[in-house]
């Protein structure tokens, strides 16, 4: 939670990582790997409270987090279905341009993925 900055927001939909630091996420998130429903309009998913593809773009190409924590499942899945997003490698990019890895966790969660620790460039 150090790396947070002033505002307390951490880039993560593993939302218990969130809640163990004090931190919270970018308005959307809040319902985790649950909250991306890329076909949805703007009206419907701010009526819910997720995130649309637009939205979803808009939060990791100008982030409020001074941090981010991605595991593996980190942006690939897509509701209502709970499918596969097939195109988490690309908004896996937007990521790479705000943000710089500083840490690995190795055998993080499901499956045992890593969950890497990011902080904004400078």
């Amino acid at each position: 939670s150090k790396r947070s900055g002033d505002n307390g927001t951490i880039l993560t939909q593993d939302l218990y990582l969130a809640v163990e630091a004090g931190l919270r996420v970018p308005k959307g998130m809040e319902l985790g790997p649950f909250c991306f429903f890329p076909k949805w309009s703007r009206e419907k998913a701010e009526s819910r409270h997720v995130v649309n593809e637009e939205m979803l773009r808009e939060i990791l190409s100008s982030p409020e987090a001074e941090v981010a924590a991605l595991s593996a499942y980190s942006l690939a899945i897509s509701a209502p279905e709970i499918l596969p997003y097939g195109r988490r490698d690309e908004l896996m990019t937007l990521v790479d341009q705000k943000f710089v890895p500083v840490e690995t966790i190795a055998d993080f969660g499901q499956g045992e993925t890593e969950l890497t620790i990011l902080v904004r460039r400078p």
